[in-house]
């Protein structure tokens, strides 16, 4: 299922980064809610719910990829 598939990558993605990343996983069912709620309550609910996360995050986008191990302490050409 999809969120299994998620909790997955979320897990893997732990792995990668080691035990000091602050990664953090916010639970929010988007399609339950808007069955439920309707779309303009669930995006309240939504912005509710991150009210209190964004302040204290930092927070940013992009791609992870993995790259080979080297062995010298110079940074690599990448």
């Amino acid at each position: 299922m999809l969120s299994e598939a998620f909790h997955e990558g979320a897990r893997h993605t732990r792995r990668q980064l080691g035990s000091g990343a602050p990664l953090q996983i916010i639970n929010f069912d988007w399609h339950g809610m808007m069955k439920d709620l309707k779309e303009k309550e669930t995006v309240r609910c939504l912005w509710e719910h991150l009210q209190g996360l964004l302040p204290r995050s930092d927070l940013s986008s992009g791609t992870m990829e993995p790259v080979a191990q080297h062995s010298s302490a110079e940074p690599s050409d990448r």
